[in-house]
């Protein structure tokens, strides 16, 4: 069995850290997207630098998410907007190797299991 943390990530590079530090001898995998849109839909750069994370290259799946549609990019009152879903569900790309008994686990980056 393998176990799989999925969330997504975009800035909390200081919150990464710790996630990857605390869960690294429990965890298999750590998966999680970075878009190049906010949550709103707005243009954003990527902050992800693999560089400073080497220590646990081989267990991270890092999937960029560029493929937000035009037509779900707006703002929101409250709730999960379509982007953040879009983004959410975007984290199966890096499940693509997963078997039934394996533990997949999705939270936000700063909410450590």
């Amino acid at each position: 069995m393998a176990i799989y943390d999925c969330f997504q990530f975009f800035d909390e590079e200081h919150i990464l850290d710790l996630r990857l530090n605390i869960l690294d001898e429990f965890v298999d995998f750590f998966v999680f997207v970075e878009s190049t849109t906010d949550h709103q839909g707005n243009p954003k750069k990527l902050n992800f630098d693999i560089n400073k994370f080497q220590k646990f290259k081989k267990k991270i799946v890092y999937i960029v998410v560029d493929d937000t549609e035009e037509s779900i990019k707006r703002p929101h009152i409250g709730g999960e907007s379509l982007v953040e879903q879009h983004q959410r569900n975007s984290l199966m790309r890096g499940l693509k190797n997963c078997k039934d008994d394996d533990l997949i686990i999705l939270s936000d980056v700063d909410e450590i299991p």
